[in-house]
């Protein structure tokens, strides 16, 4: 039972679970793609860009410029591609924590499976003395 919920069902609440940032985040950078001003943020090379003024109520290219930066996607850039880079880390998330978390479990499992056989042993061994 501790093997499923540790490493499948909590792996994956926390890499798929509803956080707002990730909405905030794509309504932005949609809000960006759709700007005229921002094309050239979608189509040229980051390193030949200067940084824009972040805001939080009007579109200035920021998110698309830092999303550029950071993960560095293909050119031209489109929801499409973020959608895949989310979705990558997403899955990457819960392969680490299921691994993780697997490997914990059977690790604790096996330590509590080891103590009962020594206790086993060590009782089996006091019972030989005694007759």
């Amino acid at each position: 039972m501790a093997l499923l919920w540790f490493g499948l069902i909590h792996p994956l609440y926390e890499a798929y679970h509803y956080r707002s940032w990730d909405w905030d985040q794509r309504r932005d950078l949609e809000r960006d793609l759709l700007n005229p001003n921002c094309v050239e943020y979608r189509s040229r090379p980051v390193e030949d860009l200067r940084e824009p003024a972040w805001s939080a109520t009007e579109s200035t290219c920021y998110r698309l410029y830092t999303v550029r930066k950071i993960w560095k996607p293909a050119l031209p850039f489109t929801i499409d591609h973020w959608d895949a880079i989310r979705a990558s880390e997403k899955r990457n998330a819960f392969l680490a924590m299921a691994g993780a978390f697997t490997l914990a479990t059977l690790l604790v499992a096996g330590l509590v499976y080891f103590a009962g056989f020594l206790l086993a042993w060590i009782r089996a061994g006091f019972r030989k003395q005694s007759t």
